[in-house]
């Protein structure tokens, strides 16, 4: 019987923003740039925790999302962690979609980037579109202007694969693995050097806040157990499997003389 699993450093490296030092209607520089519409500022009138929070704002009808860009300063595997809430706008332009959280491989939409987890103008929470499109697996829904709490894992698995977990508001939502050179913006590997986080909106209007980077990932929840019964030997076993793993190690766990399970 085999238990597989992936255990990450634990570090205090990364950095964390709640944009409570920054003045109501600025841009928040100098941790920030952007590219795309110039249309960001920090709000005071809507927030997770203190009296700040940062809005952007895509063009309505049009093809000019807006995008914040801070260097990551961790390799993976890394955790990001923000509460997102988005506006109630009718989308009809070519990025029909609200918030998302990106990486990018510098600090513009033109260079290489992954599209992590993306609130879709349907309501829908998806991991990895690919450019606009809703291609992504579907992981919950939302409501205009409600904070949802996002975190991902990110991994690199081995030399081709990337590994990501999902939570939404502290639950778990699975993990996919999808190759490193996983295209989105460029047709340019972005490889293993995610360097920029990049929290973004099509169109319309999002909100994030309590955005945090830290070095290492959190175990997703074991999967779950299956009992067995072994012919006439009056043993149990009880395995938990799980697979490609980054570091793997086995165990056996038997149990001697159970009547019941």
């Amino acid at each position: 019987s085999l238990l597989l699993f992936s255990i990450s450093p634990a570090s205090a490296s990364g950095w964390s923003d709640d944009f409570e030092s920054y003045a109501a209607g600025a841009f928040p520089s100098p941790n920030w740039t952007y590219s795309g519409n110039w249309d960001i500022h920090v709000d005071n009138t809507t927030h997770v925790s203190g009296s700040n929070s940062v809005r952007l704002f895509g063009v309505m009808g049009g093809c000019w999302g807006a995008l914040l860009h801070r260097p990551m300063q961790v390799s993976p595997p890394f955790t990001i962690e923000a509460y997102i809430q988005n506006g109630s706008e009718n989308l009809t332009g070519c990025h029909p979609n609200r918030g998302s959280i990106q990486l990018h491989g510098g600090p513009s939409w033109t260079t290489p980037g992954l599209n992590l987890i993306s609130f879709d103008g349907d309501g829908m929470i998806r991991t990895f579109n690919v450019g606009d499109s809703r291609s992504g697996r579907v992981i919950g829904s939302y409501s205009p202007f409600e904070w949802t709490k996002v975190k991902i894992g990110y991994e690199k698995w081995d030399a081709s694969t990337l590994r990501a977990s999902f939570w939404i508001n502290d639950q778990f939502m699975g993990t996919e693995l999808q190759p490193a050179c996983f295209y989105y913006e460029s047709q340019t590997c972005l490889a293993d050097q995610p360097n920029y986080l990049s929290p973004a909106v099509g169109e319309g209007t999002a909100w994030f806040d309590d955005i945090k980077v830290t070095q290492g990932v959190e175990l997703p929840p074991p999967p779950p157990v299956s009992p067995s019964k072994a012919a006439n030997t009056g043993q149990v076993t009880i395995t938990l499997t799980g697979s490609g793993f980054t570091q793997q190690t086995q165990f056996t766990l038997t149990g001697i003389g159970l009547s019941t399970l």
